[in-house]
């Protein structure tokens, strides 16, 4: 062409014969068709394009038709229907029920009244649903349909089926998991909660409640921080907040005001969670009720400090001696009396030599090998040095 470039003609000849047959001319036509062939170019290119893209959808591309004697047909089916079906593109071709059959109740009425309402309406449908494939094994579908009017009056549905079926086992596991979890946070002996990034109580268990004397209810208006004892606020706000940026768990001993005002103790664990790009989504707190041997700790404190007292007002210290080991176990009085500095530990039974000399550390060797051996008690006098 004058402009440089190519094209494309249509070109007829036909012979021109006289009356006996002999040729004697040639007659011929000419049409451009570059318009044509750029068209059915782009067509091809175009189908290419397609086709390379639904062969890597995990499902299959479709095209079905409803008319208006209701009858179903398939006017287009992607081979890769074998492995969403079990059945060819040839075999649905031929028989568009084959597909249709495979879906089980409840999911066929279901498809069936998406099918109805997107021909009523002209409007898409977009549904997922159960099929049983040819070898009877179950698999997920995810349909979306775009429905147009045919030239021969019938409705035509242009869509994709995508397989989702391990997505729909991924989240029957994640419904299973959390049902378990949601059975072991109500029924757990131990006090458990869920608390956001502000302190929220987002769920908690009837163990917790309990514990603390709140409803279910109370507990909801309230920050993990508004039941905290205020002597113990600041420790746990920090702990709290260096979990989240660690993103490490951690436990604490801490003090909590119940709602009659009584002072619980709490040995609490405090887990963050993380969704899978690394942000905070919430913390799960473990609470065991610690109060009563916190009780039986101070009282024990108590009892040691009130004995201390009384054997230094009587100058008498009492010591424990494990044979075996030959060092003995002494209180603060014996360290008084024998004037050691308890930093150095208690003598070794070897070195009462040193203490007791002569007859009185025969005397007290025989005492305490006596005992030993005998299990018979002693009362005796001895000198120090």
């Amino acid at each position: 062409r004058s402009d440089g470039s190519n094209g494309w003609m249509w070109v007829r000849g036909e012979t021109i014969s006289d009356a006996a047959g002999k040729t004697i001319g040639l007659w011929g036509a000419a049409q451009d068709i570059t318009d044509r062939k750029r068209i059915e170019e782009d067509l091809r290119i175009s189908e290419q394009k397609f086709r390379h893209f639904v062969s890597r959808v995990p499902g299959t591309a479709y095209q079905f038709a409803i008319c208006e004697n209701a009858q179903i047909r398939f006017d287009y089916m992607e081979p890769s229907c074998i492995d969403l079906f079990g059945f060819s593109a040839e075999e649905i071709l031929e028989d568009a029920e084959l597909v249709f059959n495979l879906i089980p109740q409840p999911d066929a009425e279901m498809v069936k009244r998406a099918i109805q309402g997107s021909a009523g309406k002209m409007e898409p449908y977009d549904i997922e649903h159960r099929v049983l494939k040819k070898n009877g094994e179950l698999a997920w579908i995810h349909a979306s349909s775009l429905p147009r009017e045919g030239d021969d009056g019938c409705v035509i549905w242009d869509g994709i089926g995508i397989d989702i079926t391990k997505r729909k086992l991924m989240e029957e596991a994640l419904k299973e998991s959390e049902k378990k979890f949601r059975s072991s946070f109500e029924n757990s002996a131990v006090g458990m909660a869920i608390i956001d990034r502000n302190g929220n109580f987002i769920s908690i268990n009837r163990s917790a409640c309990s514990i603390l004397g709140y409803t279910e209810e109370e507990i909801f208006r309230l920050t993990f921080l508004d039941i905290t004892h205020k002597d113990d606020l600041e420790t746990s706000a920090n702990r709290f907040e260096q979990s989240i940026q660690d993103k490490k768990p951690y436990h604490i001993e801490k003090r909590y005001s119940s709602k009659d005002g009584s002072l619980v103790w709490g040995y609490t664990t405090v887990s963050p969670v993380y969704d899978s790009n690394d942000e905070f989504l919430y913390a799960i707190a473990h609470l065991q009720d610690i109060t009563e041997e916190k009780r039986a700790l101070l009282q024990l404190e108590k009892r040691n400090t009130d004995l201390r007292l009384a054997q230094r007002i009587a100058s008498i210290g009492t010591w424990t001696l494990d044979p075996e080991i030959g060092v003995p176990d002494w209180t603060d009085e014996i360290y008084r009396i024998y004037e050691r500095d308890p930093k150095h530990g208690p003598h070794p039974f070897a070195d009462y030599k040193t203490i007791y000399k002569g007859r009185y550390w025969e005397r007290f060797n025989a005492a305490i090998q006596g005992a030993i051996k005998n299990g018979t008690a002693y009362d005796i006098e001895l000198k120090l040095e």
